[in-house]
């Protein structure tokens, strides 16, 4: 028996009770995109106070879902450091360049495998700058339940370790 070569991908199936609750959340989802947006705006007010921080430029603002906040900070071992900071103080966070495999292209070599442009070369080089921007950001989750006290810890966190660090 031959067995097919295995590849990573998406598994986008779903169960029957993980549709009814999401059918169910449907029912919350313009108070959730309401909640989300007032959370992100309030972070990213005090985050746009501390210096070395640049925040995310997004083309389109009003079309984010607003669950997270990207500060991308002046170089990558830095940031590094900064993430580990933020997550002994209990401030959730994800340093982007452990999701570069699901999130950026340059990773991608079961995809463009198949473009005769891609095959053989390295992805990388087509994206330098990417790859440059994701190392040194870091990104902020954003939830529907935080409140006041809970984004006022998130930007003090966020605060003391920058200055820790730069």
């Amino acid at each position: 028996r031959i067995r097919p070569e295995r590849e990573p991908g998406f598994n986008y199936r779903m169960s029957e009770l993980a549709g009814a609750v999401g059918l169910a959340q449907l029912e919350k989802f313009d108070y959730i995109l309401e909640r989300q947006a007032e959370n992100k705006a309030n972070v990213k007010q005090g985050l746009s106070k501390i210096e070395c921080i640049k925040l995310r430029d997004f083309s389109d603002e009003s079309g984010q879902i607003n669950d997270t906040v990207v500060i991308e900070l002046p170089d990558a071992g830095g940031a590094l450091r900064v993430a580990e900071i933020m997550a002994s103080q209990g401030v959730g966070n994800k340093i982007l360049p452990e999701a570069c495999e699901w999130h950026f292209a340059g990773y991608w070599k079961h995809i463009f495998k198949y473009v005769e442009r891609y095959d053989e070369n390295n992805l990388m080089a087509y994206w330098p700058k990417t790859d440059e921007l994701l190392r040194k950001s870091i990104c902020i989750p954003i939830s529907v339940l935080m409140d006041g006290e809970r984004i006022d810890k998130v930007i003090s966190g966020i605060k003391s370790s920058v200055e820790k660090v730069f």
